[in-house]
């Protein structure tokens, strides 16, 4: 019966994802979503969706967070191409033997920006008047995400099955005076095959339209197909391998691949490869500190984990549009 489920949810989510296949005939907006959350699983390809076992899981897969068992955080920061940034956080906890539930905040804001039309230079490109006003006006651009997450863990006797998630995005994007916003959903399955090999599949962006002025345009849906393999899982190494296929409407199959070697739980080196028109190449750092609490019971002594920090770092080089930095601090407790 479960099995019977589980294939059915599936099919039910491919089923969806077959307009994100289609080929867009307009643009989409709020390209911002676009953007890969978190440095480990920037520097990893892009290959998260077959594992998304982190804070920056609901940004993935959804039903990641359902993997939890203790509660995960992370903010982190982006600083992109054009000095635009991206800031962001994450969280995700147990709500119960079965349930957990995430939240995560995005913004995205670029520098500054002087308004020009034909009307504001003259033929030697010098600033001679605005339209808005006066010369030298300038304008800002934001976008701003906020999501609710929701995830359930199948079991069959002491063995997790899958998990399923889902989110609810609210996204708001701002050009100057123009503002607008709209509702989108995800939807995500997470197959535990065994306990070294996982499958994950991902649906995002759906539903939503932003309307700026008078025209609409669709949000950037996305298709995400992913799996990931532990070589090597035990207290002195660990090694695991990942790998995602994406499709959003409005792009070409994108594939990324990458991998993740930790030393004694303390230091991480992960490096990855994608297809994507730039920033093709990436790798990461990343470094984990534990607080740790000793007590003595009847003479043993024992230790217990109360907080586990994970510093990362990723690089990007997207070519002659430099180089870019990612840094997040993540948290489990």
């Amino acid at each position: 019966m479960k099995r019977l489920f589980i294939i059915i949810l599936s099919i039910i989510l491919v089923s969806l994802a077959i307009p994100v296949f289609a080929t867009s005939t307009g643009g989409t907006s709020a390209q911002f979503l676009k953007i890969p959350i978190g440095p480990r699983p920037e520097s990893m390809g892009g290959a998260f969706t077959g594992l998304a076992d982190d804070g920056s899981a609901l940004f993935w897969n959804p039903a990641g967070t359902g993997q939890f068992e203790k509660a995960h955080m992370i903010a982190g920061y982006i600083g992109y191409v054009a000095k635009i940034k991206y800031e962001y956080f994450a969280a995700g906890f147990p709500i119960g033997d079965y349930y957990r539930l995430g939240i995560g905040l995005g913004a995205l804001n670029s520098p500054p920006m002087l308004v020009t039309t034909f009307e504001t230079l003259d033929i030697d490109g010098n600033i001679i008047n605005n339209i808005y006003g006066t010369a030298g006006d300038e304008f800002n651009a934001s976008s701003n995400l906020f999501i609710l997450n929701l995830s359930r863990k199948f079991r069959y006797g002491d063995r997790d099955l899958f998990y399923v998630g889902g989110n609810l995005k609210y996204v708001r994007e701002s050009l100057a005076d123009y503002k607008a916003f709209t509702l989108a959903y995800d939807l995500g399955i997470l197959f535990k095959v065994t306990e070294s090999f996982r499958l994950g599949l991902s649906l995002q962006n759906l539903g939503g339209e932003l309307k700026f002025i008078s025209e609409k345009e669709q949000l950037p849906q996305a298709f995400r197909f992913g799996l990931s393999y532990f070589f090597v899982n035990n207290e002195l190494n660990r090694l695991v391998a990942a790998s995602d296929i994406v499709k959003y409407i409005d792009e070409d199959i994108k594939v990324g691949i990458g991998g993740e070697y930790t030393f004694r739980d303390l230091f991480v080196l992960r490096l990855g490869y994608n297809n994507a028109d730039l920033g093709s190449m990436t790798a990461g750092l990343g470094v984990i500190i534990k607080f740790i609490k000793t007590r003595r019971v009847k003479g043993v002594v024992k230790r217990t984990e109360m907080v586990r920090v994970g510093i990362n770092y990723a690089f990007v080089d997207y070519g002659d549009f430099g180089q870019t930095h990612r840094y997040s601090v993540g948290f489990r407790f």
